[in-house]
C-alpha cells in the first residue's frame, strides 16, 4: 500500500518526482497551495486514511503520514505561501541550479507553472491579509531580505 500512495504522490508532486530523478516530471510544478489542488489532494489522503493498514512499518509510517497531513487540513497554511518555513522562490531557483539543468528543454514549461504558483500566491497572500492570517513583520523582512540576498 506505500508503494501505492507514494507514487500517487508522486505523481501529484512532479517537483519532488523530479528531484528524485524522474526526468519525466521535469516539465511540471505542482500549484499545491491552490484551492483546486488542496481538494484533489485531500480526496487522496482520506482515500488512503480509510484503508485497513497492518504492522508493517512501511505501514505505521504512511498511518502516521496521513495523520500529519490530516492535522495539517484543519489550518489555512495555503494563505502563507512565503514564510522563514516555505520560500518557493529560493526552492525553485535552487531545483533550476541544481536539479533541472540536464533537462533545459522542458524550461519554459516549468516557468510557465512557476508564474501561475506565484499568482496563486499572490491571491493567497491578499486572503490571508483580509481574514488576518499573515507571517510577523520581522519575519517577512527577513524572507525578502534572504530572496534579495539570493537573487
Amino acid at each position: 500500500m506505500f508503494n501505492e500512495y507514494f507514487n500517487e504522490y508522486l505523481n501529484y508532486h512532479p517537483s519532488i518526482a523530479s528531484f528524485l530523478g524522474d526526468r519525466s516530471s521535469d516539465d511540471r510544478v505542482e500549484i499545491a497551495i491552490s484551492p483546486q489542488f488542496a481538494k484533489k489532494w485531500r480526496n487522496v489522503i482520506d482515500k488512503y486514511a480509510a484503508m485497513k493498514y497492518g504492522n508493517s512499518i512501511d505501514d505505521q509510517m504512511l498511518r502516521l503520514s496521513l495523520q500529519s497531513e490530516i492535522e495539517s487540513f484543519k489550518y489555512p497554511l495555503e494563505l502563507l505561501p512565503i514564510s522563514s518555513f516555505s520560500n518557493p522562490v529560493l526552492e525553485f531557483t535552487f531545483m533550476e541550479r541544481t536539479i533541472y539543468p540536464e533537462n533545459a528543454s522542458n524550461s519554459k514549461k516549468r516557468h510557465e507553472c512557476y508564474i501561475k504558483y506565484f499568482k496563486q500566491c499572490i491571491k493567497n497572500m491578499q486572503q490571508g491579509m483580509v481574514s488576518g492570517y499573515t507571517i510577523p513583520k520581522h519575519i517577512c523582512q527577513k524572507v525578502i531580505d534572504d530572496i534579495a540576498s539570493f537573487i
